[in-house]
Order: C-alpha cells, then structure tokens, then sequence
C-alpha cells in the first residue's frame, strides 16, 4: 500500500485508476489489457464502481485484528 493509513479498498482504486492512466499515456485501452490479462472487458468497470468482495473481506479482517490488539493492549 501506498500509504500505511489507506485502506486496501482505496489502495486497491488508485492502482486500478494508475494502470487506466498509464495506459491511456500509450494509446492502450481496457479491451486489449482485459484480453491479455484473461478478464471480462466488463471486469475493471465493475471494480470503478464496487471494490471486489475479496477486497472488502480482507479490510474487514484487517479491522477485526486491530480492533483485537485495541483491546488487548487496553487489558
């Protein structure tokens, strides 16, 4: 992750939004990355609009640990 602070979900948006950028600076599109990665072209507009389940359960496991070390460093 980019910053220790930023959520998996966001760190998960910015590298989703850099390789759109990066992309676009060499006049490569979405179809022909989504057709060499093996994905859905419909996959990374997915992604913009809902951060993958996968995502969104390891944030929360995340959570559940710290929030464990909370109460333990609290005992």
């Amino acid at each position: 992750m980019t910053n220790s602070k930023q959520s998996f979900a966001d760190d998960f948006k910015d590298r989703i939004a850099k390789i759109e950028a990066d992309a676009k600076s060499i006049g490569l599109n979405w179809t022909s990355i989504c057709k060499e990665a093996g994905l859905s072209r419909a996959t990374p507009d997915r992604w913009k609009k809902r951060v993958p389940k996968t995502i969104e359960v390891v944030t929360k496991m995340e959570e559940i640990v710290e929030r464990h070390k909370a109460q333990a460093s609290a005992a």
